[in-house]
């Protein structure tokens, strides 16, 4: 090979070589200018157009609405929530009249005549929501036996304006009572 023509080739494989390190160098500029551009302060600004800087986070008067709202959810769920709880005590007061029921059936059964102490036997005496009593006429002194078996609403039951008391007797007979006193047999629907 002439020296000509290693001259040449050398000078190509150098001009090649500083060519790669050019692109070389503006790529790790390029990398570098753009780390230094905060790239943090496009995520939590968004874009910088027309000189305006965005939040992608939520400002107070955002966050108000939003606790706004779920207070007013809360406060219609509160009242639906608390009318189901009391319809559910009423509910299970029914089922005490009915269990007490049983038991002066069975205590006539055994001794032959009702008695006025089945509460204390059973768990309704331990109940906070209704006072239950049974009211008992024997054989010997009216001439029949019957019982009656009231529940009065107490405490926090007693909001249930509707279904205040509760009473069956004997032969099986229900009443509810409102308030004011008026019969509400819907009181016994489940």
């Amino acid at each position: 090979m002439s020296i000509r023509r290693r001259f040449q080739y050398v000078a190509n494989i150098s001009a090649q070589n500083i060519q790669t390190k050019n692109i070389q160098t503006k790529n790790i500029l390029a990398i570098n200018n753009h780390a230094n551009t905060n790239q943090y302060s496009n995520l939590r600004y968004g874009n910088h157009r027309h000189g305006k800087q965005r939040s992608l986070g939520f400002n107070l008067i955002e966050l108000m609405v939003c606790l706004l709202i779920i207070a007013i959810i809360f406060m219609i769920a509160q009242g639906s929530f608390h009318q189901i709880m009391l319809k559910s005590h009423r509910h299970q007061a029914v089922q005490s009249l009915y269990s007490l029921a049983a038991i002066e059936e069975e205590l006539l059964l055994r001794t032959g005549q009702y008695q006025q102490s089945a509460i204390a036997q059973t768990s309704v005496a331990q109940n906070t929501r209704y006072k239950f009593t049974i009211d008992v006429k024997t054989k010997h002194v009216h001439g029949y036996d019957l019982f009656t078996i009231t529940a009065d609403a107490i405490n926090a039951q007693q909001q249930d304006k509707a279904c205040l008391r509760f009473s069956l007797d004997s032969t099986n007979a229900r009443k509810a009572f409102t308030s004011d006193g008026t019969v509400n047999m819907a009181c016994w629907q489940p």
